[in-house]
């Protein structure tokens, strides 16, 4: 059996900057390349789960990482049927210049975390007002309507 690398050392994903460590890369390169380099299909189990791993170390960290002035807030479509077009008010007492707005791929009591990966939901921040906040406006860009809750993020400056 070819023996994958075992990530439990939980190596540092990211530098101070953000960036990626050559480790994390190194690591995941190996185990990847096991995966899609033998014919040997318990390697192949064993490396997509420590693949599995070495992804969920990184989403810890990720979310370790304070990012000032950022949120997830709850954006609802109502009850099925639904509508086509919804949105939500952010309040935010101190002055900004610009806002960013997000899907956020995670479940509600509505949807799971892949219906937020696949769904033709779009998010846009927009009616910023200096010293009280902005809206985060959430549209189906295909014909018809969305329903329920949707978690989406943001991030102002």
């Amino acid at each position: 059996m070819t023996q994958v690398p075992n990530p439990a050392f939980n190596p540092l994903v990211t530098t101070n900057d953000g960036k990626i460590t050559r480790e994390w890369l190194r690591v995941f390169n190996d185990i990847l390349s096991i995966a899609v380099g033998t014919a040997d299909l318990d390697a192949v189990n064993a490396a997509i789960a420590a693949l599995q791993v070495l992804i969920d170390s990184l989403q810890a960290q990720i979310n370790a990482l304070h990012v000032p002035n950022s949120g997830s807030t709850v954006i609802d479509f109502g009850a099925f049927p639904g509508s086509p077009m919804a949105q939500v008010s952010v309040p935010v007492t101190t002055n900004f210049g610009t806002v960013q707005a997000w899907v956020q791929p995670s479940s509600t009591p509505d949807h799971s975390a892949d219906e937020h990966i696949v769904e033709t939901l779009k998010v846009i921040a927009g009616n910023v007002l200096l010293g009280t906040g902005f809206t985060i406006y959430g549209l189906n860009t295909s014909p018809g309507r969305l329903y329920g809750r949707w978690n989406v993020s943001y991030m102002y400056q």
